[in-house]
């Protein structure tokens, strides 16, 4: 039984991928490729060079280097442990949309938008090669290859809406077996390169068996250059156009279409009987609403003449409120313009009462300064002869005093 251990909140994730050895896995939502540990759900690391959507990634055998493709032609290899980024392949103007790697993990094929598959080095992404689909468009581009034998395989569509598997070969030999009759969806190749499974638009699943010529010469059709192919029921130009069918499916068709007519004859009859009724019943609820329609008529009239008196009556009441209210405006405006004259006037007579004062004492204040600094002059004079007379008094009895000590010494 299948039991819920834990989940993770993944918006719009468009593809999930474990690693080689099952302890972790990535998933992608747009341009972010985010990596898990599996037993505890923990991430370990976000990869966010990406500038649009994310297309496809594939982990390296060891599990320590994933390879990554986006809308806009850019490819790119990161180490999973430290987040680094080893290496890139930009290609301006066309849009890889698939890769696959090869068995020793040294050369990717890239498939892009207009049809051609790049062969590339690893890490470093050197253009080793390039294989043109020819006539055919790739669409969708994926990429299979065939490990043993360093095949790939690419799906291809013509203008006549055919798709077909094409192989690529290092020898150069393409060969096309024809799938749909619409463009292929994806294929995969299984892991032990035995079988080739292919999908289309229209849910049909075609598996292919991969074998090697030297093995199955006589049971199987080969190109005589090529060490692989494909068992003979599978390689067709075109579909036939004769169909065969068994008279007894033809007789059962033959008595359905009976059925089927009479059952159409039936159901005409009873459509018609139906609309027949349907046309009485809406009739008499046509009158029944015409009538109702006429009462709700008059009386809508009736509501409209009320309410155009009402409104003329409004308008003639409003106007009059109107005059009434711009002439008493018009006298409070009067009285207030003249009050606020008055008071105007008497804030200016106040002022220039106020000015004058100011002059008056300013004309006082100076004569009253001049007369302080006469006076004060006159102190200072009278001080001074004071001072100066006390100060010779002073200096004639320091002297006599001098006087008296030498006499007292030389006595």
């Amino acid at each position: 039984d299948m039991q819920h251990q834990w989940e993770i909140s993944i918006k719009n994730c468009r593809e999930c991928q474990f690693s080689r050895g099952g302890q972790s896995f990535a998933a992608v939502h747009g341009s972010v490729i985010s990596v898990f540990e599996f037993y505890s759900g923990v991430k370990i690391i976000d990869f966010r060079t990406h500038n649009s959507r994310v297309l496809q990634f594939s982990w390296f055998a060891r599990d320590s280097i994933i390879v990554s493709c986006e809308e806009d032609g850019m490819v790119y290899s990161w180490y999973v442990e430290t987040g680094r980024r080893i290496g890139e392949y930009i290609s301006k103007g066309t849009r890889k949309r698939h890769f696959a790697l090869s068995e020793e993990e040294n050369i990717l094929w890239a498939t892009d938008n207009i049809g051609n598959i790049k062969e590339l080095s690893l890490p470093n992404f050197n253009t080793i090669k390039s294989y043109p689909c020819g006539e055919g468009i790739c669409h969708p581009p994926f990429v299979a290859t065939n490990k043993k034998t360093a095949v790939l395989f690419s799906g291809v569509s013509d203008n006549e809406g055919f798709s077909a598997i094409r192989t690529f070969n290092t020898k150069g030999v393409n060969l096309d077996y024809t799938l749909y009759s619409k463009p292929n969806i994806f294929f995969r190749i299984t892991y032990d390169d035995k079988y080739l499974i292919a999908g289309d638009a229209d849910g049909c699943v075609f598996i292919f068996e991969v074998n090697d010529k030297r093995i199955y010469k006589q049971s199987l059709i080969t190109t005589g250059t090529d060490d692989y192919c494909i068992p003979k029921p599978f390689i067709h130009s075109r579909w036939s156009e004769d169909v065969l069918i068994a008279r007894s499916d033809l007789e059962e068709k033959e008595t359905m279409i009976l059925d089927m007519q009479r059952n159409y004859d039936e159901m005409v009859m009873q459509h018609e009987y139906q609309i027949r009724m349907k046309d009485l019943a809406c009739g008499e609820q046509i009158k029944e609403l015409e009538d109702t329609f006429a009462q709700r008529t008059e009386e809508e009239k009736r509501g409209h003449s009320l309410l155009d008196e009402e409104t003329r009556d409004l308008i003639v009441d409003s106007e009059g409120r109107s005059s009434r209210m711009e002439k008493q405006h018009q006298h409070k405006t009067h009285n207030t313009q003249s009050k606020q004259q008055e008071e105007l006037i008497e804030k200016v007579q106040k002022c220039q009462e106020i000015i004058r004062k100011k002059e008056l004492r300013v004309m006082q204040w100076e004569e009253k300064k001049k007369k302080l600094l006469v006076s004060h002059e006159d102190d200072a004079s009278n001080l001074i002869g004071h001072l100066e007379k006390k100060l010779t008094e002073e200096t004639e009895i320091a002297s006599s005093v001098e006087d008296e000590k030498n006499s007292v010494k030389n006595d």
